[in-house]
């Protein structure tokens, strides 16, 4: 048997990671990383970050799934990072992004998914997964579930 819950627990559940990522001052940052997660979850890596973006406070809202979301079973709810105007940081090192850390503003990592380019269907979704030192990445897309 498998563990059903209802929308309505869902959202509650996504409405909590807001409210935790949320929580701290100046709010939570989202790390992008190269290559394949070499630490645990919760320590940090001894690669550095490529790149760490701000993201707004309230960094998004939870709402029903968009009917095109492809994902078996469908999710009940969604937490969409707000990305108007595009949340963006300056590249400290070349690279290709591969995954990321979510902070809150003290630094505690709360999550980490992959990322993908945009249209990819990844957690994050950013204009380009080549990064260059100087440059910026634009988060295009956030949706958890």
């Amino acid at each position: 048997m498998t563990v059903e819950i209802s929308a309505a627990l869902a959202a509650g559940r996504l409405n909590g990671t807001a409210a935790v990522l949320n929580a701290v001052a100046p709010g939570a940052s989202v790390l992008f990383y190269a290559a394949t997660a070499t630490s645990a979850f919760g320590e940090t890596p001894a690669e550095p970050h490529l790149v760490a973006v701000p993201l707004t406070n309230p960094l998004g809202t939870v709402g029903d799934p968009a009917p095109d979301l492809g994902i078996t079973p469908a999710p009940l709810a969604v937490l969409t990072l707000i990305v108007e105007p595009a949340p963006e940081g300056q590249v400290s090192t070349t690279g290709t992004i591969a995954w990321a850390r979510i902070l809150d503003g003290a630094g505690a990592e709360h999550i980490r998914c992959p990322v993908g380019a945009e249209g990819s269907g990844a957690p994050i979704e950013v204009e380009a997964l080549a990064v260059y030192a100087g440059g910026y990445v634009r988060i295009v897309s956030g949706v958890f579930y």
